[in-house]
């Protein structure tokens, strides 16, 4: 019996880690387990469900959020005194979620749903999958602190004081 025999062999008996092969792609110790396996280790639902949390309410409370962005935009190093009330209502909000149970479950599903694609597959495609939304708020927030600073350019422009003393004030003013 040649080995390409011997290996067709092996590969066809109904052992229990051949059957573990069948169901992922990757061998078992590179894939994490079975797909279908529903349960959580401690660290799976502290860490890694609460990253989805996490992430989630940052989509859900992104206005908040945007808020406080904002707020910390305009009052640069006095941010964390002048925006507490931005930075407790985005708290609220995601203390909020966090402690609501269906959304804590829905936040279970997905980290399963991700984690039995890994298994199968071997890719975290799901889990490093960008929200597109996200990033183009962001690139908007940066389009419009360019426009606010070129506004804000042009206006020291139109008031510059070309005397010494003038230059001085200039310096304190912005």
């Amino acid at each position: 019996m040649s080995t390409s025999e011997s290996e067709k062999n092996n590969n066809t008996e109904k052992t229990d880690e051949n059957l573990r092969r069948v169901r992922t792609v990757l061998p078992h110790h590179m894939a994490g387990g079975d797909p279908e396996d529903r349960t959580l280790r401690i660290v799976e639902e502290d860490t890694l469900v609460g990253n989805v949390m996490r992430e989630r309410g940052r989509i859900i409370c992104e206005k908040e959020l945007l808020d406080f962005m904002v707020c910390s935009d305009e009052h640069y190093v006095l941010f964390p005194w002048r925006c507490k009330t931005e930075s407790r209502i985005y708290n609220k909000c995601l203390t909020d979620l966090n402690s609501d149970p269906k959304f804590q479950e829905e936040c279970k599903e997905i980290y399963l749903q991700r984690r039995k694609h890994y298994r199968l597959t071997g890719r975290y495609d799901t889990y490093h999958e960008k929200n597109e939304a996200m990033k183009e708020k962001l690139a908007e927030r940066k389009k419009m602190k360019e426009e606010q600073r070129q506004q804000k350019l042009q206006e020291a422009q139109l008031h510059a004081d070309t005397s010494l003393l003038g230059r001085f004030r200039n310096l304190f003013k912005s």
